[in-house]
């Protein structure tokens, strides 16, 4: 899966298919805002850009939809304060349902506390509200980036972990051998 540019702007997300390896799908995003004029704003704006948006209401709607076994999303933007489960609040439950979904955090108010345990939990960036719109629809493209970097670096990573897992087998094998023979 890679991320490109849209006409518009928008990142989309590259997902082969057998019975057409070019597709390209909308970057699927998941507003979350307690706040029902936020979300509806944000969706909007977010859906005329190229984005596939859902919205929740709640930090435990969030972990909901994103846990309910249907479509994955590539990025949640989440309101920091709600009533119930903040949104700092359900950062670690929202990673471990879906680890290469991206986050990113908005706020009304500018916390760098809040912003630095954000941060150090996973998330992609930290805006502070108001935004202005084309700053929200570049902060998106770059966490979509960035998330899109982070899954390749994982997937090299465990690439090279197996290789040499199988090259030191492979060696311990060789050794035994040679033991075997009387040589090692």
């Amino acid at each position: 899966m890679t991320s490109l540019a849209a006409e518009n702007g928008a990142s989309m997300t590259y997902t082969p298919t057998p019975s057409n390896p070019s597709v390209t799908t909308p970057a699927r995003l998941l507003v979350v805002d307690d706040e029902s004029t936020i979300r509806l704003v944000l969706a909007k704006y977010l859906r005329t850009r190229g984005f596939d948006v859902s919205f929740a209401e709640s930090g435990e709607a969030a972990l909901e939809v994103l846990g309910g076994g249907g479509a994955r999303f590539d990025l949640m933007l989440c309101d920091v304060r709600m009533p119930g489960l903040s949104g700092v609040e359900i950062i670690p439950s929202a990673l471990e349902i879906d680890p290469d979904l991206g986050i990113v955090m908005l706020s009304a108010v500018n916390d760098a506390p809040t912003a630095t345990d954000a941060m150090a939990q996973g998330v992609l960036d930290y805006l502070i509200k108001p935004i202005e719109l084309d700053q929200l629809f570049d902060a998106v493209n770059r966490a979509l980036h960035r998330r899109t970097l982070l899954r390749e670096q994982r997937r090299v990573e465990w690439a090279i972990r197996e290789e040499v897992a199988s090259r030191t087998e492979e060696l311990e094998r060789e050794k035994a051998h040679l033991r075997d023979l009387g040589i090692g």
